[in-house]
């Protein structure tokens, strides 16, 4: 599952890591990954499929759109708090699913992977941004 690079980031034996210890799942389209404001224990890459991402459950205007190689419950891992958006399936989806704490615990006895993972997830961050700023941008001219 070559989708677990997280831009480059991640070693061979990391993704290895990720699968053996993440299960797969399948989102039917127009089923919520995850609710804003909720405790998320669980971060999730995208294999397969399209997710639109709201600024929370009522909203209809999507702020993201996630597609295969990317990750969704990020912030909820790093900082271990609430969620900030909720994340739809467009379409029906596949995802890798792995737990918040088995995550953890893996980066305290490898600590070289947390470093990698991290990096990984700065990069995803600073493009996350960029898209963001080009949209505002966009809409202002």
């Amino acid at each position: 599952m070559e989708n677990l690079d997280l831009f480059g980031s991640l070693l061979k034996e990391d993704s290895k890591w990720l699968q053996e210890n993440g299960s797969e799942a399948v989102v039917s389209e127009g089923s919520t990954l995850i609710t804003s404001d909720s405790n998320q224990s669980s971060v999730y890459f995208v294999i397969k499929g399209i997710f639109k991402v709201l600024p929370d459950s009522k909203s209809s205007i999507p702020i993201a759109i996630l597609g295969p190689g990317e990750i969704i419950g990020e912030s909820a891992l790093v900082q271990g708090e609430s969620t900030s958006a909720t994340v739809v399936a467009v379409d029906q989806s596949l995802v890798l699913k792995i737990n918040r704490n088995t995550i953890m615990q893996h980066i305290e006895k490898n600590p070289a992977f947390g470093l990698r993972l991290y990096k990984g997830l700065y990069k995803i961050t600073v493009e996350r941004l960029r898209n963001t700023n080009r949209q505002l941008s966009d809409s202002y001219v």
